[in-house]
Formats: C-alpha cells, structure tokens, sequence
C-alpha cells in the first residue's frame, strides 16, 4: 500500500467521538457515535468502542462491510457514512 493511501484510511478511519450511519443486517439504517465506556448514551446513538458494534466500527471507514457477534451469531454490518469528531 502506497503512503498516501495508508495516511488517507488512517485519517477517515473510525475512531472514539466520530459519528457512522450503517446499515444494519435487518436493513434499518442506524446512526452511532462511538464513545469511551465512560461517555456512553444509547438514547442519544452513543455507543462504546468496547460494545461489539463499537468494536467492529473502529478502524473502518465508509463503503467496508464489518462483523459483529451477537452471542454465537456473526452479523455484517455496512458503513454508508462516517463524520469526523
């Protein structure tokens, strides 16, 4: 991978305080904010890069397809948007 590119997916990545809209496996679109343990809110999206939805956003950016598991279940998630904190 060229320099560039790596520094591109790095800086879009998603990281603790950016927000993702993603289309979830039963097709509802749904927005999160990924937020530290401490900072989380589900009522208001925000959820923790520790919870398994949060640990499958983080490092992705928009357009990648991520897996999450719920009990013994994997589940894929599609990233459509990601904003920057």
């Amino acid at each position: 991978m060229n320099q560039t590119l790596a520094h591109n997916i790095q800086n879009n990545s998603i990281a603790i305080g950016d927000w993702a809209q993603v289309k979830m496996p039963d097709g509802s679109i749904r927005e999160f904010t990924l937020a530290s343990p401490q900072e989380i809110n589900p009522s208001q999206g925000k959820i923790s890069n520790e919870s398994p939805i949060g640990k499958a956003l983080w490092g992705h950016v928009a357009g990648d397809i991520c897996q999450y598991r719920v009990g013994p279940n994997s589940r894929e998630l599609l990233i459509l948007q990601v904003k920057k904190a």
